[in-house]
């Protein structure tokens, strides 16, 4: 069985976490080691320098055959590093070595002067020059030594050799690096346990996360994270997910409601239909009796197929809402349109139908869908009119918007059941209105295409006195 050591976000960023502060560590180190060697060989060049200045200013002053004493001397002057002076004239001709004038005691006869006098490429330097020599002898460590040009004598050409064991650079730099090898590798493992342990601290809110989703299941939304005020990333989170937490929770609900409520609404008619049936076949009829049993079932089937209709098309408008294409439109013409198609219906129940102020409109939106809902609301108004009452549509611009309104002097609405009107199979006590009058989606489609227009529903109404629904669009700029 293969087994996945990181398999955690923790274990994955932890590793990553490892690796990269490894590599600054390895870059840290090699710079520090180098930086270090560079500061100890500058600190050996500064002190060679002022050997070879000094050496330079006492021999200008005293003959050549006294310059052995004062090199010794300039020597004694430089008890911490132990430097070893000579002092060599270049040769004239094509000979190899230098030719010693004064030199250390303690000196090898020859400090590796043929590869000095190669490495100069046989050319008297005008410059001080620095570079390491091998040398047996005081040392089997390398030398660092200065050629230091000497000009105050113009007749010949000199130069001044002062060097120094670097053994105890060795030595500091060997120490440095074990140092550096033991406490990079214990620095890193206390980075990276610390890093776990913040990691973990971190995390702690994404577990209560995880086991806060493990128990939500579609039958119980009621838990939340507590995020504790925090105002960091994982607050943000956490209330992204209580947040859409209670939208699910809302949905489901709304789901419930409406599969309660459509199977309620879609169950009465049925019922009515099938008790029609069995009265009818329950002995034989007369022509009149089957015809208005037959009558009655044709008004039921008319309600199934209202109802099946609306959800249909609720159905396509919330899952096409997204990708609707709105264009501007003529809001005026299809008001027009929509009031000659609904004419008939008050004529038919004895209603005064009228137009009130019709401005010429433009608005962003979809034909069909508007007219659908200049239509719901049309209807609604002349359901809950009765004979003899009067319904008035208008459409009116006030400033950057369009006011659609449609008054009525119809039974009115409670205002207890005002906010509740658009919520889908919401009926008005049932007990007050007439069985066949309406489903309860009507104003829920009004409200779904409204929202689609980015425009806002306002109704005013009270029982007994009628109700007045608007529309506030946008108008198009």
């Amino acid at each position: 069985m293969k087994i996945q050591v990181f398999r955690t976000i923790r274990s994955r960023l932890t590793l990553l976490y490892a690796v990269v502060l490894a590599l600054i560590f390895l870059v840290a180190d090699i710079m520090l080691y180098q930086s270090f060697k560079m500061s100890l060989i500058e600190a050996i060049d500064g002190t060679l320098l002022t050997a070879a200045e000094e050496t330079e200013t006492t021999i200008a002053k005293i003959p050549i055959e006294k310059w052995k004493t004062s090199v010794k001397e300039v020597e004694r002057g430089f008890v911490v590093n132990r430097l070893y002076i000579q002092i060599v004239e270049i040769p004239s001709g094509k000979e190899e070595n230098f030719l010693m004038v004064a030199r250390s005691g303690i000196l090898a006869e020859n400090i590796s002067q043929k590869m000095i006098w190669e490495s100069l490429a046989r050319l008297f330097p005008t410059q001080p020059v620095y570079m390491n020599v091998n040398e047996e002898s005081p040392a089997t460590h390398p030398m660092r030594i200065i050629l230091y040009p000497l000009h105050k004598v113009p007749d010949k050409k000199y130069l001044i050799e002062v060097g120094t064991s670097l053994k105890k650079v060795a030595n500091t730099l060997k120490n440095f690096l074990n140092v550096l090898m033991i406490s990079v590798p214990l620095l890193l493992l206390f980075s990276v346990l610390g890093g776990y342990f913040i990691l973990t601290k971190a995390l702690q809110p994404v577990k209560a996360v995880v086991q806060t989703a493990r128990k939500i299941t579609t039958e119980d939304l009621s838990h939340r994270i507590d995020s504790k005020n925090r105002k960091d990333e994982i607050g943000e989170l956490i209330t992204t997910f209580n947040q859409m937490i209670s939208r699910l929770e809302q949905s489901v609900m709304q789901l419930k409601q409406f599969s309660s409520d459509a199977s309620h609404d879609l169950k009465t008619p049925l019922t009515i239909i099938r008790g029609e049936i069995e009265i009818a076949l329950r002995k034989s009829r007369s022509s009149k009796e089957y015809i208005k049993t037959l009558t009655s079932i044709q008004e039921e089937a008319g309600k199934l197929e209202i109802i099946i209709e609306n959800l249909l098309f609720l159905s396509r408008i919330d899952s096409s809402d997204q990708s609707l294409s709105l264009k501007a439109v003529p809001l005026d013409e299809i008001i027009l349109n929509v009031f000659e198609k609904a004419e008939q219906l008050a004529n038919k129940k004895g209603l005064i139908f009228l137009i009130g102020e019709m401005e010429p409109t433009l608005i962003r939106g979809e034909s069909i869908l508007l007219s659908r809902l200049a239509m719901n609301i049309l209807d609604n108004a002349i359901k809950y009119t009765p004979a003899g009452g009067r319904v008035e549509i208008s459409l009116e611009k006030t400033g950057k918007s369009v006011r659609l309104s449609v008054q009525d002097t119809g039974i009115g609405i409670p205002g207890e059941s005002l906010p509740h009107i658009f919520d889908r199979f919401y009926q008005v006590d049932k007990s007050r209105t007439q069985r066949s009058q309406g489903s309860g989606l009507g104003l829920s489609i009004v409200k779904k295409i409204a929202d689609i227009h980015g425009a806002a529903v306002e109704v005013k109404s009270e029982v007994g006195k009628g109700a007045v629904f608007q529309v506030i669009f946008p108008l198009l700029i």
